[in-house]
């Protein structure tokens, strides 16, 4: 479902340490790559709000990628297991192009956007980069070693960055214009945690508090946040106001 403003436009105050944004574009989890869900859009108004569209896509839906005048959600297959990528005109809510089947074990998947490209990742590792005007895809690539996979992607600085599990854990860096894997490294399970990047760093964290800072370009490893405990599943972090 998507709000238009019923009233005249307001003017917005960017939270301190916020990461700026092309105006009215969300484009990864939690809005951004630093995932502090700042969206700074001048052109939405005030409340109250009025509905301008709305759309029953027959399942459940992820959160939206809206990018280029058009929104990018996911949504769980009818049909047995995967997830089906739609595309809609962000003014109408039509289709922008034909649904794509993104296959996949049980009913997880997620998107990023960023250097002219939409991308998806399903649960089984498979990641996609697609022409977001048309659909066509340039790109896909089985994301190796681990099978595993519940970590949203991240567009930043020409890479996409995402985590896998399955034996140990694993963060990935992948050329955003080939599908190549530029850089691996080994982190604790692996699950649950989408890439929080700024220029400085790339932040993952899992159970127990345990949290990673490494380069962005080399993977290197920049510092590790170590507690006594282990287990399954991870957190997004968020990047700001200078602090993980």
């Amino acid at each position: 479902m998507l709000f238009g403003a019923a009233l005249a436009a307001v003017t917005f105050v960017t939270p301190v340490g916020a990461q700026s944004a092309q105006s009215g574009s969300s484009t990864t989890y939690q809005i951004n790559a630093r995932h502090d869900g700042s969206l700074v859009d001048s052109a939405v108004g005030a409340p109250p709000l009025s509905r301008k569209w709305s759309r029953d896509l027959g399942g459940n839906v992820s959160y939206p990628v809206v990018a280029g005048g058009r929104v990018f959600v996911t949504v769980a297959s009818a049909d047995g297991y995967g997830t089906v990528l739609h595309a809609l005109d962000a003014d109408t809510g039509e289709n922008a192009w034909k649904p794509v089947d993104l296959g996949g074990t049980y009913w997880w998947s997620a998107l990023a956007y960023g250097g002219g490209r939409l991308y998806a990742q399903n649960y089984d590792g498979v990641l996609t980069a697609f022409h977001p005007a048309t659909g066509a895809v340039l790109w896909t690539v089985k994301l190796p070693d681990q099978h595993s996979f519940s970590s949203p992607p991240t567009f930043s600085g020409g890479l996409v960055y995402t985590g896998g599990a399955g034996s140990g854990g694993t963060l990935y860096a992948v050329d955003a214009a080939s599908g190549a894997v530029r850089w691996t490294q080994p982190v604790a399970n692996g699950d649950n945690s989408s890439p929080a990047v700024t220029a400085n760093g790339v932040y993952v964290s899992y159970a127990c508090e345990r949290t990673y800072a490494f380069g962005p370009a080399s993977g290197s490893p920049v510092w590790e946040r170590r507690t006594d405990c282990s287990g399954g599943g991870g957190r997004t972090p968020v990047v700001a106001d200078g602090g993980v």
